[in-house]
């Protein structure tokens, strides 16, 4: 069986923690098992790498060691992703204020 390939943005590595909305807590927390299990190849992106780093300094050891411990593939920026997140720009999807977001859709493009 081909594994799936899941691009994980922040907000998915957060809801492990979410307390304040224990479905998707527990959504999240069977992803993972998921994950542990073999079922799913992951990804994350210099992006997410960025928005952990500007996490208040306990949430973004909590989020750390979740990263250290699943080991997800580190996909970098490049001139392809900026020129998606530009188009997305351009064709209205999001605009300059949600460019990290935009960036993430851009990365989408290493799951398929």
């Amino acid at each position: 069986m081909r594994k799936s390939k899941l691009y994980l943005e922040t907000s998915v590595w957060n809801f492990l923690f979410a307390d304040d909305a224990p479905e998707k807590k527990q959504a999240t927390i069977r992803l993972f098992q998921e994950i542990e299990a073999g079922k799913h190849e992951i990804f994350i992106s210099e992006t997410v790498i960025i928005e952990i780093n500007d996490a208040h300094d306990a949430k973004r050891k909590l989020l750390e060691e979740q990263i250290n411990k699943y080991k997800p593939v580190l996909l970098e920026e490049d001139d392809e992703v900026r020129f998606l997140a530009e188009m997305y720009v351009e064709k209205g999807v999001l605009t300059y204020n949600h460019y990290r977001d935009l960036l993430h859709l851009a990365f989408l493009r290493f799951t398929e």
